[in-house]
């Protein structure tokens, strides 16, 4: 933020007026907890995380299973929670959010509360929310953001923050693998959601 205030930052940035930038963004600026060991991965491991944050996948005929497009080669993932639970550990990609829904009328209000609770680190890792100009229909999302889709301690802690300040509606939560992986609803048999509170 180059030295800007939060709060003028928040409220020169609001969702329903930015028109130049697909997301505004919230960052809770906080290093690990701890760190995973580093080792060095092998090679298919790397060729498996370039595949996936690229987005290079596509879903079999049968729709059972999804192939990551390698540089010369395919590799099967079974289109199963638990076989994407071992992809992402195997490449690290953990990350996951909650996502909220909002009119453009409440998106403000709505985000702000998140965007303050996220600066004073006592919510999730980062938050983002779509911008008028990311879209058209008159529905935001905010995504809230946590550091592990597996560690269920803190994305229930996060869920339980989200309802404490108003948000008590089912909410979804998404690991980012399956963004990467286009698993939408309608694009796969299985749910986008992991886990829905």
């Amino acid at each position: 933020m180059g030295g800007q205030c939060v709060g003028c930052y928040l409220t020169s940035n609001l969702p329903s007026t930015v028109e130049d930038e697909p997301w505004v963004w919230a960052d809770s600026f906080e290093l690990p907890v701890h760190f995973r060991k580093r080792t060095q991965p092998d090679e298919e491991t790397i060729a498996l995380s370039r595949a996936v944050l690229d987005c290079r996948s596509e879903v079999s005929e049968d729709g059972k299973s999804l192939w990551l497009l390698l540089e010369n080669d395919r590799y099967e993932v079974p289109l199963t929670a638990e076989a994407i639970d071992k992809l992402a550990l195997r490449t690290g990609i953990l990350v996951g959010k909650w996502l909220v829904y909002r009119p453009r009328e409440e998106i403000d209000s709505a985000w702000l509360g998140i965007a303050r609770a996220t600066f004073n680190k006592t919510l999730g890792r980062g938050a983002k929310v779509s911008t008028s100009e990311e879209n058209k229909a008159k529905r935001h999302v905010i995504c809230i953001y946590t550091r592990n889709y597996l560690e269920l301690e803190d994305v229930k802690r996060v869920r339980g923050l989200l309802r404490d300040m108003g948000f008590t509606e089912p909410l979804c939560y998404k690991p980012d693998i399956y963004t990467y992986l286009d698993i939408y609803s309608g694009t796969t048999k299985l749910s986008p959601c992991r886990y829905r509170e």
